[in-house]
């Protein structure tokens, strides 16, 4: 074959590439852009699905337990249930009792998710659950009427299950949806729970629970959460070492941290018994 033959395969082979890509190229953009809805209409197919699978359980919530609309959503707030589901269950439906006596009229939280991934309403999510106690976030008190209360079955020194985390990270996203929330508005129980003076602190501290402590954000594909715990960082809270070091990764407000077993200001019954301080009581 001789030069000009092979120089002018060589120039013809750019020529044809370039007519079929011409032909091609609009094919493939359009692959390409559709690309996204087909990824919705999963996410959609997901949603509807996991919808209906649901368990309803509102017709078993305890008569007593008066039904309040809430008037602003800022917050998804997760828990683990430190009891296993069947005594979940009981206790978000039924009510809590206590030791001295006393006892509540349920409705402790909104959705309540088994450990196989399982999920059951507990009570509307347009009525206030009584799931967070004691609590604060960012100035604002009692997050139970600002929030949607969802239980994770199991315990917060333990792992959370993969099925867990995929019905958790399906219910969070369609909150959002619902309620118009970021990622940072998703917080744990432990994040929002704070104590009242006692002997040790004068002043209202971090770390009455340690609720979902153990919850992977990434996991359930959410975000991630503040840099810092704003209630802490204005002085309205005394902080918790422990519990900083998991959300925010650092000690930046403690001078010196108590490793010894003698309670004192600095070193408190949390700080020593952990998730063994206080565990009869759930939530």
């Amino acid at each position: 074959m001789s030069k000009i033959a092979l120089k002018k395969i060589i120039n013809d082979r750019p020529r044809s590439y370039n007519k079929r890509f011409i032909i091609v190229a609009p094919l493939f953009l359009a692959f390409l852009l559709n690309l996204p809805s087909l990824s919705a209409a999963d996410t959609r197919a997901d949603r509807q699905s996991f919808q209906r699978s649901i368990v309803d359980f509102r017709s078993r919530l305890n008569p007593d337990f008066k039904k309040v609309k809430r008037k602003k959503t800022r917050y998804i707030i997760v828990h683990t249930s430190e009891l296993g589901l069947k005594l979940t269950q009981r206790v978000v439906l039924k009510g809590k009792r206590f030791r001295n006596g006393r006892s509540t009229n349920g409705g402790h939280a909104h959705y309540v998710i088994a450990r196989n991934g399982r999920t059951y309403r507990i009570l509307d999510k347009k009525y206030e659950a009584d799931h967070a106690g004691l609590s604060m976030w960012n100035g604002e008190t009692d997050i139970s009427k600002i929030s949607i209360g969802i239980e994770l079955v199991g315990h917060h020194h333990a792992s959370i299950s993969e099925s867990q985390y995929r019905s958790v990270g399906i219910l969070i996203d369609i909150l959002q949806g619902v309620y118009g929330l970021n990622d940072r508005a998703v917080l744990t129980h432990s994040q929002v729970a704070y104590g009242k003076p006692n002997r040790w602190f004068r002043k209202n501290q971090r770390g009455r629970k340690r609720c979902a402590k153990n919850f992977i954000r990434a996991k359930a594909e959410v975000g991630p959460t503040w840099t810092y715990d704003p209630d802490v960082r204005s002085g309205r809270l005394l902080p918790d070492p422990q519990l900083s070091q998991i959300f925010y990764g650092r000690r930046e407000y403690y001078a010196k941290i108590d490793d010894t077993n003698i309670i004192v200001r600095s070193n408190t019954a949390w700080s020593i018994a952990r998730e063994d301080y206080d565990s009869r009581i759930p939530f």
